[in-house]
């Protein structure tokens, strides 16, 4: 899930989708057993991930994803 301005794109295997609404309210609408927040502007599933290295995520897909600084130690603590 990813930030636009006043929208969210929310990316799925199959599917992209852009909805009107705020990172923060789909951060408390997902599960957080399988989803977490790694930069101001993203949100990812953990299942999805398949490297942490330096100040980014590779997914299953291949697309990086930055990690911010402020998430950087929550998302480490997560995935052990």
């Amino acid at each position: 899930v990813e930030s636009i301005r006043d929208y969210i794109n929310i990316k799925t295997a199959e599917q992209e989708y852009i909805v009107l609404d705020t990172l923060k309210s789909m951060e408390q609408q997902l599960p957080g057993m399988s989803f977490i927040r790694i930069h101001k502007s993203f949100i990812v599933n953990l299942h999805q991930i398949n490297n942490v290295a330096g100040k980014k995520v590779t997914l299953i897909s291949g697309n990086e994803i930055p990690v911010g600084e402020s998430y950087r130690m929550n998302l480490l603590t997560r995935i052990k």
